[in-house]
């Protein structure tokens, strides 16, 4: 009939690509190699947080912390999702380093999705145990001091939720 198909776009709108990293060495490493890679949508999983890190280098536009201005890069980030371990032997996360990474994304303008805290939850002065979630049983806690007023109990994923300083964190890319 004559007419031509346009070409398929490259990459296709479907192809997501994520790396997981755990803490600053695996950021790193595998984040750089990431954005190396055509896809659509580019994403980090920091699961299971076992470390903070640090993205900024890697967003589109972030603070520069030396001077009040935002400084524009074009690297591709377009998602962070962010977890705690679980299983039997999971690791603490710091509530800290949950923070940190959120506020990172929110400088740059990058969605942020909190999964989970996994086994652990974070317990004291300035955390908030959610109320309609039940308490287990005193003898399965197992406690973990932080730096500061509070400290993380393990309770379980189920029991741990994924509230982070009072909200849920659902954001995806447009």
């Amino acid at each position: 009939n004559g007419s031509r198909m346009a070409p398929p776009a490259f990459p296709p709108r479907n192809v997501w690509l994520g790396v997981s990293v755990e803490d600053q060495l695996t950021a790193n490493e595998r984040i750089p190699l990431l954005l190396e890679t055509p896809a659509a949508v580019r994403f980090i999983s920091y699961e299971p947080a076992l470390g903070p890190i640090n993205c900024y280098e890697f967003f589109e536009q972030y603070p520069d912390r030396n001077e009040v201005r935002i400084v524009q890069r074009h690297t591709g980030i377009d998602w962070v999702i962010a977890g705690g371990e679980s299983g039997p032997n999971a690791r603490p996360p710091h509530p800290d380093w949950f923070r940190s990474l959120r506020d990172q994304c929110g400088d740059a303008g990058v969605p942020f999705f909190f999964k989970q805290w996994g086994e652990w939850m974070p317990m004291g002065k300035g955390f908030e145990f959610c109320q309609h979630t039940p308490r287990p049983p005193q003898n399965e806690k197992i406690r973990h001091l932080l730096n500061g007023p509070g400290w993380v109990e393990k309770v379980g994923k189920k029991f741990a939720g994924r509230t982070l300083d009072g909200r849920i964190h659902d954001e995806f890319p447009a």
